[in-house]
């Protein structure tokens, strides 16, 4: 054959075959339609519970909340390697269970007092951090970029908090995880390495596939990868290139993370207030450990080690996952209850009074019922 014929074979069959590797690699198989979700609904409790109000938030959060959480709050670092992770334990005597809760990305632990306002006041005493890079848990202040080359150390963060939850708790109380988001992710990756630790995964929102810019995921993947092995994986994200503009220095309404305006613009500030430098946006280096990480939890073999009860929570018009990724995580789990949050955006509890008091009501109900 000549050398010419050859390189016109040879070219494009060289092409498809690394073409097929690549998607071999990077490929995220994910079901388009699951009918196996409930409607949000209302719950009547067997505890009262003393709720904020939308009306008069900012009131209720310092004349009731902070007062009633000061007086069981305990605080303190976790210090693991460079980091050190910075928890708030909220303690109750005669505690029904302990929940270590597990926040998102670019978020922060206090963003969670309200949920554990409620939780405490059903018995449910709660363990809070910030992950590593995030709130104080920054290597310095100025820190706003989240950027890592793996998600392993986030599991084995959260194995840390799991076990102090237990020293502070006592370890003979049922354990269950809450994770929102990349805290959904996070906690799942735990449950599948110690499918014992806890009692019940309740994920909000959870991050099992991401939204990647109108890109297919194995794109985005494949693109990430690349940006770290020619030495640009710090480079920021391109979805953040409104950086470079100064919106993102106040609150903007409407947003794709929260439904209610006073508790958006509320946990907005009080970011500010609590940090001079906020983290705001990843890495092409930690799209490829998430993606990488999205891999594994998908994994048939992954997804069979869960047997614990797990509650999860999709929001309809979810912007920052993809709900695929959500059908083909509990369509594979053995006790999984999901409900749809309808006309919710990401952060489910910064939606509107009625919203917010079901989804607590769910959780309060699930921790309750398998913690027997």
């Amino acid at each position: 054959m000549k050398m010419g014929k050859f390189l016109k074979l040879g070219v494009p069959l060289m092409g498809l075959s690394i073409g097929y590797k690549l998607h071999r690699a990077f490929r995220h198989p994910l079901p388009k339609i699951s009918h196996a979700e409930r409607l949000l609904e209302r719950l009547e409790l067997n505890t009262s519970i003393d709720w904020l109000e939308e009306k008069q938030f900012a009131s209720d959060w310092q004349k009731k909340l902070m007062p009633f959480l000061e007086r069981r709050r305990q605080s303190g670092k976790i210090h693991t390697g460079p980091y050190s992770l910075a928890y708030d334990f909220y303690a109750l005597e005669n505690a029904v269970a302990t929940c270590v809760i597990v926040h998102g990305f670019n978020e922060y632990k206090e963003k969670y007092l309200e949920l554990i306002y409620y939780l405490l006041q059903a018995g449910i005493q709660a363990i809070v951090y910030d992950a590593r890079g995030h709130g104080e848990s920054k290597l310095a202040p100025n820190q706003t970029q989240i950027d890592c080359l793996s998600f392993q150390p986030y599991i084995e963060d959260l194995e840390l908090v799991v076990g102090l939850a237990k020293n502070m708790g006592g370890s003979e109380r049922p354990l269950f995880l809450f994770g929102h988001s990349m805290g959904g992710a996070v906690a799942t990756r735990l449950t599948q390495t110690y499918p014992q630790i806890i009692n019940g995964l309740i994920l909000s929102a959870p991050m099992l596939a991401i939204h990647s810019s109108g890109l297919p995921m194995e794109f985005a993947h494949i693109i990430s990868r690349m940006m770290q092995k020619i030495g640009q994986g710090k480079k920021y994200l391109p979805a953040e290139s409104n950086l470079k503009k100064d919106n993102y220095l106040t609150f903007q309404m409407p947003n794709h993370l929260s439904n209610s305006e006073v508790r958006g613009r509320f946990f907005f500030d009080l970011n500010r207030n609590l940090h001079r430098y906020p983290t705001r946006s990843g890495s092409y280096n930690w799209l490829n450990a998430a993606l990488d990480t999205l891999q594994k939890i998908h994994a048939e073999s992954e997804i069979k080690k869960i047997s614990c009860p797990s509650l999860i929570f999709r929001a309809e018009r979810d912007q920052v996952v993809k709900k695929e990724g959500i059908y083909h995580f509990y369509n594979r789990l053995p006790f999984s209850f999901n409900i749809l949050v309808p006309s919710s955006e990401h952060e489910i509890l910064s939606g509107h009074d009625d919203q917010v008091r079901m989804i607590v009501s769910q959780i309060i109900e699930f921790i309750s019922n398998n913690a027997e």
